[in-house]
């Protein structure tokens, strides 16, 4: 059994990790092709945002579009499934029930990301000297909630987490540092949402736009997920708070100003914490004879 020590595996083992991206790519692909490249389905309107209309869909239809990005989650489970069984199995879903967060990572999580665009949005004020809103609903401030629950626990973080961290970067990092894992997870994982800016549901317009900014956020997905040690209740919250960011703090002048703010934080993180782990763990002592 290749065992998961914390937030990395005992070995690589890059077939099975291969076999998860094709399970990942194909499960979530095909239905994303059936629903909607094929006509059957039209994207709802707003879609992404608190503003997300269902109204035309029916409910067996919205339960198709709702398992369709289950794609890396599945290819979890059954990889881990068929190398590992049962106990392997028992052991990934309860890196979701482990409720031992220490607050203060706890607060980074709920607020690296608002933080983060808010600071956006004020370069942006400064270097257009326009004065830009700041809260997307400031009269209904809870309206992120709704959405935040769902992409922290359906579609989102419970979709995806238990792939893309709990399975996968555990065997990278077994094999390369940190920083390496999340940059090569990252250009994955942009790839692998491909299809939905083809569809206009990402804000992105080139696939080069699309994986820089999924290797600065798998890079930051990586930071918490290390320093929580692999638990994947944190890292579907912290996924959840990246989708909803969005309908709590308004932004930008220029979307650019995206992607300097969110790389120079990304870059300062690796600089203090260092590329090796992403933590400031001390290394262990040599036992003595």
């Amino acid at each position: 059994m290749n065992e998961v020590v914390g937030f990395k595996a005992r070995a690589f083992e890059g077939r099975n990790l291969v076999l998860f991206f094709l399970i990942a790519f194909g499960w979530t692909w095909i239905w994303w092709w059936v629903l909607f490249f094929s006509g059957w389905v039209s994207v709802p309107a707003g879609v992404g945002t608190s503003e997300t209309d269902f109204g035309g869909i029916n409910a067996v239809v919205l339960l198709l579009v709702a398992i369709s990005p289950f794609g890396p989650t599945i290819g979890g489970f059954v990889l881990t499934a068929l190398n590992e069984g049962r106990v392997g199995v028992k052991k990934l879903w309860g890196k979701f029930w482990n409720l031992n967060i220490r607050w203060t990572w706890l607060l980074v999580i709920l607020l690296v990301w608002p933080g983060l665009r808010l600071l956006t949005n004020l370069v942006g004020q400064v270097t257009s000297g326009e004065s830009l809103p700041i809260l997307v609903y400031p009269d209904r401030v809870w309206m992120f909630i709704p959405p935040l629950i769902i992409s922290t626990f359906i579609n989102g973080g419970m979709s995806e987490e238990f792939g893309w961290r709990g399975y996968a970067l555990p065997r990278l990092q077994a094999r390369f540092n940190a920083l390496t894992a999340a940059v090569i997870l990252g250009v994955i994982e942009g790839l692998w949402h491909y299809p939905l800016m083809l569809m206009g549901t990402w804000w992105q317009n080139t696939v080069i736009e699309l994986v820089l900014w999924f290797i600065i956020t798998d890079i930051l997905r990586t930071w918490i997920y290390n320093n929580v040690n692999g638990n994947l209740l944190a890292m579907m919250l912290f996924h959840g708070m990246g989708n909803v960011q969005s309908d709590i703090v308004w932004c930008c002048a220029a979307l650019s100003h995206m992607y300097w703010v969110y790389g120079l934080a990304t870059l300062l993180i690796v600089l203090i914490f260092g590329p090796k782990t992403l933590t400031r763990r001390r290394p262990a002592l040599p036992e003595s004879s």
